[in-house]
């Protein structure tokens, strides 16, 4: 088979025709008498066959397999098909046994062992791949036509274009460095935003960068969430400290560099079969049958397609380097570890774009003819074998090592630079610098847990199970129903609860927000506390069935016993206030000590509470109150007054401090200062001591002891002194 461009010196290389048939697209040599042979060893396997028909019977074996090995192509992979072309090759007389030549067993020994060979072996010997890259080496030869070479020269050069155009949106876009690793804009951005005034929480009292780097993802801004995770992803421990992304990113970047190597390895033994080929006309023979396959070999191959088919191939290694090292660079700056694994399987599929798009708009006779293709066989000493893998290992980890080293190493520093300027060092202050005047101002705050606090904060203990339950329930009843009752179970929740419910705003005096901001730190606020709580007063309220009618008793007492109570009740299980009195000096349960003020002691000042909280100020003021007190500090005779002089600092946050008589307001001045005025802010709340120690507290003194400071209520002489 010649080149389409050789002319009539073609009959030199080839003694017949070339033409492709229907039937599995064989190309073939026609000749009148025998089947086709290589054109230049006609002569040689002549005379070798007269020299086998006068050597014993026993060799006809051997010579048969010979003849196989030595390349007479048959046409239809079975002699039985056509027995008149081998009449003159079966047909021998038998000969007087003679000895055989030393010479000829040497060569008979190597053919059988060759014949050993494993047919799907020899086919794996294939000079060309199934991809437009390889089909260009048999563009132009007569078998392949010039529609069919106008064909394969387009798919190349879309796969050209596909993978150069991929390899220029990589290095413009993916290689850029990334935005939002600018460690120094978010240091910037922590120290001016994240402990900014404007970022602290007042519910969880913590600063922005402390719910940023402590808190769950909801506490965090989307960016901020998601840049955080990533970094944390990406360096998570894995085996011996080293970071998760930067192991993936290593693995990713030695399969990819193995592809690449692999395409670089195609290419070679391509350049290596055509330096090895006879220089002359483009020449490819018919080799036979081999696995059931026809192979095919090029005889020659001329000056002009050998020096094309180098360009092609020193510009695929280009393109393949170039599309490996970008790849690889890619791979190693990724941080987002899902992202490192898609990336890798795209970069793979770039690459064997070709191979796809061969084998989708290929055409199959040049299919065919490609896959039929083999390679010379260069033979090579075991030790030569070794040394060429050992060198081609030792490139390749050399080439991995050292794009891990200077990618996946600095892309993991980098992401501990970002992770310290966001996260790093203390992270609960708030610090500001004066618009106008300049100097700065540095605030301790509150380090953010992630336990779920900073939703409940703004809730009693507790009381977010009830929350859920009554959700849960509520229909929007709306306006059907004053009160709401139901059974609750589950969840911490048990009993019956009855919930309150407000029509449209605009129709009542007291609005929904005006309820939320309610509290109990600012005696102005009693009014609201005794509207919405209708009934409570300087006595306790005597707990009741929740499911009474509302016409059995008064309205505002059923109210107050039916929505309170049933809440007190849902909370601690107390129904009345002598079972509530256990949770009297909790701080938290504001609500009891405002049912039970007796049981609790808020209506008198020496009953040992502590807790001014959910004690309504008003009752301070009943003529009653402070008729309980003696005139002078009590005595350690006095046991009863000095139980409660004891459960009062056992309840206050200074029960570390010895307390066993008054004489600790000499010992530390700052007490008197502090503990003989009753104290009612929303920061800090106790009340006072004075009922216990009128001497020491000035009662006696004329002018009495006064402070006007916030939250400051009267220091509670008693009337008697």
């Amino acid at each position: 088979m010649c080149d389409a461009t050789a002319g009539p010196a073609a009959a030199a290389c080839c003694s017949a025709k070339a033409s492709v048939l229907p039937d599995g697209d064989i190309i073939r040599a026609e000749n009148d008498n025998y089947s086709n042979y290589r054109c230049d060893e006609v002569d040689e396997l002549k005379q070798m066959m007269e020299q086998l028909l006068a050597q014993h019977e026993s060799l006809l074996m051997r010579m048969t397999a010979l003849e196989r090995q030595q390349a007479p192509v048959v046409q239809n992979n079975s002699m039985d098909s056509q027995p008149e072309a081998f009449e003159h090759v079966l047909e021998l007389e038998p000969t007087k046994p003679s000895p055989v030549p030393r010479e000829m067993k040497a060569m008979t020994a190597r053919v059988v062992d060759d014949e050993a060979m494993a047919d799907d072996e020899a086919m794996a010997d294939s000079l060309l791949n199934s991809s437009f890259w390889d089909a260009l080496t048999v563009v132009g030869l007569p078998q392949v036509g010039m529609t069919t070479s106008s064909l394969l020269a387009m798919g190349a050069v879309l796969s050209i274009v596909i993978q150069g155009a991929f390899v220029q949106i990589l290095y413009e876009s993916f290689l850029a460095p990334d935005a939002k690793y600018d460690a120094s804009f978010l240091a910037d951005w922590r120290l001016l935003a994240g402990h900014a005034a404007q970022g602290y929480d007042t519910t969880s009292k913590s600063s922005l960068v402390s719910r940023m780097c402590n808190g769950k993802p909801f506490d965090r801004e989307w960016w901020v969430d998601a840049l955080l995770q990533e970094i944390d992803a990406y360096l998570q421990p894995f085996i011996f400290e080293a970071p998760t992304g930067s192991v993936l990113s290593f693995i990713c970047i030695a399969v990819w560099l193995a592809h690449i190597f692999q395409e670089i390895r195609l290419v070679i033994q391509l350049m290596v079969a055509i330096l090895y080929t006879t220089r002359g006309n483009t020449c490819l023979l018919d080799m036979g049958y081999v696995a059931g396959r026809m192979q095919r070999r090029f005889k020659s191959m001329s000056w002009t397609r050998c020096s094309l088919i180098s360009l092609i191939a020193l510009f695929r290694c280009a393109l393949a380097v170039l599309l490996g090292v970008s790849g690889a660079i890619w791979l190693g700056r990724t941080r987002d570890i899902d992202d490192i694994i898609q990336n890798a399987v795209a970069l793979v599929f770039i690459l064997e774009i070709d191979e796809l798009f061969f084998e989708i708009f290929g055409p199959h006779h040049a299919k065919l003819l490609v896959s039929s293709i083999a390679a010379p066989k260069l033979r090579r000493t075991r030790p030569q074998n070794n040394l060429v893998s050992f060198f081609g290992f030792l490139f390749f980890w050399t080439m991995v090592s050292l794009l891990v080293f200077l990618e996946v190493f600095n892309n993991a520093e980098a992401a501990r630079s970002v992770q310290k300027a966001m996260c790093g060092g203390n992270v609960d202050f708030l610090i500001e610098s004066h618009p106008h005047f300049g100097p700065i101002l540095v605030q301790d705050t509150t380090p953010y847990t992630d336990d779920g606090s900073a939703l409940q904060n703004k809730l009693l203990k507790g009381i977010l199970p009830l929350l859920r339950a009554v959700a849960e329930e509520y229909k929007g009843q709306g306006e059907a129903s004053q009160f709401l009752v139901g059974v609750l179970e589950g969840d911490g929740v048990q009993g019956e609860v009855a919930v309150q419910v407000l029509g449209k705003e605009e129709r009542y005096e007291w609005t929904f927000t005006d309820w939320l901001g309610m509290n109990h730190f600012d005696p102005a606020q009693e009014l609201a506390i005794k509207y919405w709580f209708q009934g409570v007063q300087c006595h306790d309220i005597i707990a009741t069935d929740a499911s009474f009618e509302p016409e059995t008793v008064p309205w505002v007492l059923w109210s107050t016993t039916t929505w309170l109570w049933s809440t007190v009740e849902a909370l601690t299980g107390a129904t009345t206030c002598s079972e509530a009195r256990f949770h009297c000096n909790n701080v938290s349960m504001v609500l009891v000590r405002l049912l039970c003020p007796e049981t609790c002691g808020c209506t008198r000042p020496d009953s040992g509470q502590y807790h001014s909280w959910g004690c309504l100020h008003s009752c301070t003021e009943e003529p009653s109150f402070n008729n309980f007190s003696l005139c002078h500090d009590f005595r350690e005779d006095e046991l009863d007054r000095k139980a409660r002089w004891e459960l009062y600092w056992q309840n206050s946050e200074y029960a570390g401090y010895p307390y066993r008589n008054c004489s600790l307001l000499e010992e530390y001045p700052w007490f008197r200062e502090t503990f003989c005025f009753n104290r009612h802010t929303s920061e800090d709340q106790h009340r006072a001591i004075t009922a216990f120690c009128p001497e020491l507290c000035g009662c006696f003194e004329d002018p009495q002891p006064t402070d006007d400071g916030e939250g400051m209520y009267g220091m509670w002489c008693p009337e008697a002194c």
